[in-house]
């Protein structure tokens, strides 16, 4: 039997179904990631596939009768929710979302669902509480430099960005030059990473004003936040007032919220007050995220290279496909906009 093909975007615009209240609630794991796009009337729509982990549904009667699917579910989600969840959900992770059940009958079905397959129609998703300050704050990428001879090798999908533990165990003639000689953080087995502006101050102290061409910032996608094991540090990770909080303190949200506080102190104890700087800035500039994970290459979604001539150099040498944007842009290997309230004040 050939089944009948048709738009659910349409069907449910032609059908006049009032919307009832929300009657599924649940938990569940992505099976794709979200697909995002726009109608012609403007309105963005997302959809995404999900096996129920937890819900307050059970299937009807007449839904066992037939065969239906019930483990698995076609979501469909439009509006600001659909952004929300294209930008903050992939592919195996966990999603806690309330929504109305839409059954659909042997008779007809969409293009991406199959013809005994339940629909749900998302009103709105629970996001985690690291989820929430990442959105409330617009904190949508994460930066780590890198010497650029080492990004080829972070770039390969079987590999991405190691931890100086790991790469310790690397004989030493493949071993790559390390960003932190010292390491003073103690942290060999994390990998430091910062919240939408680079660390300038200990970037500056590795570039200088003439080798800024033999770096890069890669751009990361901030589901590492949740996704991996992590802790947020207020300042520099090496940083005395950092040291006395506890490692497992130190990846609660509390520790995240600190990281934005309205006051902080500079290195050398004097008070230091939240200036004009964007929400997604943390208040210290120096303050980091301490990865306790391998971060996949997936994870990088752009590369910046101080200048054209640097990125024309590079892939002359490394030809080839990459999924992540590249370009030349300087405004990350320039301090950041309150450097001014920091100049006089030297790191510990």
């Amino acid at each position: 039997m050939r089944h009948k093909w048709i738009d659910l975007d349409q069907f449910i615009l032609n059908s006049g179904k009032s919307k009832p209240e929300p009657d599924y609630i649940g938990t569940g794991i992505l099976t794709r990631d979200p697909n995002l796009r726009y109608l012609p009337n403007g309105k963005v729509t997302c959809d995404f596939g999900v096996e129920k982990m937890d819900s307050n549904w059970d299937p009807p009667l007449y839904v066992l009768r037939q065969g239906i699917e019930f483990e698995h579910f076609y979501c469909k989600v439009y509006g600001q929710t659909a952004e929300i969840i294209n930008k903050y959900y992939r592919k195996g992770n966990e999603i806690n979302l309330t929504g109305e059940i839409w059954n659909l009958r042997p008779v007809w079905a969409t293009e991406k669902v199959g013809y005994n397959q339940i629909v749900v129609w998302v009103n709105e998703v629970k996001l985690s509480e690291i989820q929430q300050v990442c959105h409330e704050r617009d904190i949508e990428t994460l930066c780590h430099f890198t010497r650029i001879d080492r990004l080829r090798s972070i770039l390969d999908k079987r590999r991405g960005l190691l931890s100086r533990f790991f790469l310790e165990s690397i004989p030493a003639e493949y071993r790559p030059q390390f960003t932190d000689q010292d390491r003073g953080n103690g942290c060999k087995e994390a990998i430091c990473l910062s919240i939408s502006f680079p660390n300038y101050r200990m970037f500056f102290s590795k570039t200088g004003r003439t080798k800024q061409h033999e770096w890069v910032v890669l751009l990361l996608d901030v589901r590492v936040l949740w996704e991996l094991d992590c802790a947020f540090c207020h300042q520099n990770a090496r940083f005395e007032p950092v040291l006395r909080v506890p490692l497992q303190d130190r990846k609660r949200l509390v520790s995240l919220e600190r990281m934005f506080a309205s006051s902080d102190y500079h290195p050398d104890g004097s008070p230091y007050q939240r200036q004009q700087i964007p929400d997604n800035y943390p208040t210290h500039p120096e303050a980091e995220v301490l990865v306790f994970d391998s971060i996949s290459a997936e994870y990088i979604k752009e590369v910046h290279f101080y200048n054209e001539a640097a990125l024309k150099a590079w892939f002359e040498e490394n030809s080839g496909t990459y999924p992540q944007r590249f370009c030349a842009n300087e405004s990350y290997f320039r301090p950041r906009c309150d450097y001014k309230a920091w100049q006089k004040h030297r790191s510990q």
